[in-house]
């Protein structure tokens, strides 16, 4: 697996990204966002990591 992703062959800030996000959302679902808030928040988090 190391040289799989020394070799560049992995991604893994794809992972790091994708759990950044559904956490977001959750505290944000957790905290009484509408379901859509949370959603939009998680969408705008993931465009910003990834821009």
């Amino acid at each position: 697996m190391t040289m799989i992703v020394v070799g560049g062959g992995i991604d893994l800030s794809v992972g790091a990204a994708i759990a950044l996000t559904g956490a977001l959302a959750a505290l944000g679902l957790r905290d009484g966002w509408s379901p859509s808030l949370a959603v939009a928040a998680a969408v705008a988090a993931g465009g910003f990591i990834g821009w």
